[in-house]
């Protein structure tokens, strides 16, 4: 891949309102291998990445107001893995990128009559209620405007949408 050149100008702006021309920043270089391996080809904005075994171990599973759990995060997406895999049975798969926002905090059960002060690190929870992942089928690929693009599936879940404090219904 070929180096990309990008130039940054930037110019401040005096008191007066007159530009001042005179402070402008040199052209940086990027190469296109460096940006890829900081920056994925996924879904970046306000999120962050965690692995599937951190989903697993720290975060719990929301339930709603009649105590029935929701889907977790995980299941769904090992079902949309399985799915794929039975669909697409002797494909090799890559490894599944996960983004997560909008962190809750929560507490343990056995916690909930305990004050914000006497919580202990065990007491405490924590999901997140957006959750997106992808993950590609590195052998189903095709060559597009000189670049080999491979078969992405992946998924979007979003607990703002449920109605956690009412009573369970079909999850969307």
């Amino acid at each position: 891949m070929e180096t990309t050149n990008l130039l940054l100008r930037s110019t401040r702006v005096t008191r007066t309102g007159m530009i001042n021309p005179t402070f402008i920043e040199d052209a940086v270089i990027v190469s296109e291998k460096e940006q890829e391996k900081e920056h994925p080809n996924f879904i970046e904005s306000n999120t962050s990445g965690i692995t599937l075994e951190e989903l697993e171990t720290n975060c719990i599973v929301p339930s709603f107001g009649d105590n029935q759990l929701t889907i977790s995060h995980q299941t769904f997406i090992h079902r949309i893995e399985e799915a794929a895999s039975m669909f697409f049975a002797g494909e090799v798969f890559g490894n599944t990128e996960i983004r997560v926002s909008h962190k809750i905090l929560g507490r343990h059960p056995s916690a909930l009559t305990k004050r914000k002060e006497e919580l202990k690190p065990e007491d405490e929870t924590i999901y997140y209620q957006r959750m997106a992942f992808c993950f590609h089928i590195q052998t189903i690929c095709r060559e597009m405007n000189d670049e080999e693009v491979h078969l992405c599936i992946g998924g979007v879940r979003s607990l703002n949408e449920e109605n956690l404090y009412g009573k369970k219904s079909p999850e969307k």
